[in-house]
């Protein structure tokens, strides 16, 4: 689609194009075997479908898609408008299987570093300091990952899912540890 603004002879600057150039362009897809030449109205009439409602669909496709890996899409959809369906479909699969990936090395991550922290006996005070050192380490390979809000690849989205597990494990082992403190102080107080 071409606005007047396009065209140098309507405007110097952000003209990029002039009416011969065009019309050259237009003789060359014009004779494309492969290729029909429509106005928008024919369009409009012809193709099924031109909601805004299939646009916004593909649009959100497109930013799901940029956020998360492509590894997840079903088919090739690069440079097609798919129908509103599909491009709804293709973005809660990629969506629905980067949740199920984040939630399975999240959850390794996590019970592996709580596991691991609360039956480390020998470590003694230690612990506090490595369950500290791991949050801090975990939320910057997350952060890091996550610093332009985009997991672009599977690695990434796996190196996310084990800084958070390992984060939220030092935490609950935190807390426990707290937890079995007060409890202990109440019963000692009891006695």
């Amino acid at each position: 689609m071409f606005h007047p603004y396009d065209f140098r002879e309507i405007d110097r600057t952000r003209g990029f194009l002039t009416y011969d150039d065009f019309q050259t362009l237009l003789q060359w897809v014009a004779n494309q075997k492969d290729v029909r030449l429509l106005s928008l109205a024919n369009a409009a009439t012809i193709i099924d479908d031109l909601s805004p409602e299939r646009l916004n669909a593909n649009r959100i496709l497109y930013w799901v898609r940029w956020m998360l890996p492509k590894v997840f899409c079903s088919q090739k959809i690069e440079g097609r408008f798919l129908s509103t369906a599909e491009a709804w479909s293709q973005a809660l699969q990629i969506v629905a299987l980067s949740i199920m990936v984040l939630v399975l090395f999240a959850s390794v991550s996590l019970t592996t570093t709580y596991v691991g922290l609360t039956y480390s006996k020998g470590f003694g005070k230690i612990r506090s300091f490595l369950a500290i050192l791991l949050i801090v380490i975990g939320a910057g390979l997350s952060g890091r990952t996550l610093r332009d809000l985009r997991i672009s690849s599977l690695v990434g989205l796996i190196v996310v899912a084990l800084g958070l597990g390992a984060v939220f494990g030092s935490i609950v082992m935190q807390i426990t540890d707290w937890w079995r403190g007060c409890h202990q102080t109440v019963r000692e107080s009891e006695k």
